[in-house]
């Protein structure tokens, strides 16, 4: 049971955003999904990596995976949204945010570009009501 709680929560991120992908029109070209991950040397994090990647491969959608190395690095992952909503070279956004409410101008500028996004693990504030891109919250009762 573990084992399958743990599979379904590594690759979950990514099946609710293949949806949204899906819906964002004809591209002709494998879409790319960034990954923004919290910690990408704890172990939990990196299960939650390794779904994303297996899952892409799957669907075969290019895959980008960034994130900083310790969970109070907040500029990393600020810098990566920034690049996606800047850049246009993304169809979604995945988040694993270190804090929930550090990024809620980045989030709004994807939003702004039409760029869905889940966010995974931490709730961010944000995405409530104001933002319509935003696909989906997956996370964990640790209460």
């Amino acid at each position: 049971m573990r084992a399958n709680l743990h599979t379904w929560m590594s690759r979950a991120p990514l099946l609710l955003l293949f949806a949204a992908v899906a819906c964002s029109g004809p591209g002709g070209k494998s879409p790319k999904v960034l990954f923004i991950s919290k910690n990408r040397t704890n172990p939990y994090h990196a299960a939650i990596e390794k779904g994303v990647r297996l899952e892409a491969a799957e669907k075969k959608y290019v895959v980008e995976i960034v994130g900083p190395d310790r969970e109070t690095d907040y500029e990393t992952q600020r810098l990566a949204l920034k690049k996606a909503a800047s850049s246009h070279e993304y169809a979604a956004v995945i988040l694993e945010p270190n804090h929930s409410t550090a990024f809620a101008d980045e989030l709004a500028a994807l939003d702004k570009e039409g760029i869905p996004f889940v966010v995974v693990d931490t709730p961010v504030a944000a995405y409530k009501s104001e933002l319509k891109r935003f696909c989906a919250f997956v996370g964990t009762d640790n209460y």
